[in-house]
């Protein structure tokens, strides 16, 4: 997972399995989250909960793990 910030700083890309860590929750969940929209093993939400953990991990804003994706466009393909 790339994040603007630490490229700038020179820091290294984060794994997911190391986010995994060290936000506390399953390598899976992490997966899950980093999928296309449209794979069926995507994640079908967020909580507000792990957002904050996966922000405060990466150091990063909310906008930056977020897109809105709309849903009839999906429906389409």
């Amino acid at each position: 997972m790339s994040n603007p910030r630490r490229a700038e700083a020179g820091e290294k890309p984060i794994t997911m399995n190391s986010l995994a860590v060290a936000a506390g929750v399953s390598a899976t969940t992490i997966t899950r989250l980093a999928r296309p929209v449209d794979d069926q093993k995507a994640a079908s939400a967020l909580s507000l909960d792990l957002a904050s953990k996966i922000v405060m991990v990466l150091d990063c804003g909310i906008e930056d793990l977020l897109e809105v994706v709309d849903e009839k466009l999906l429906n389409r393909q």
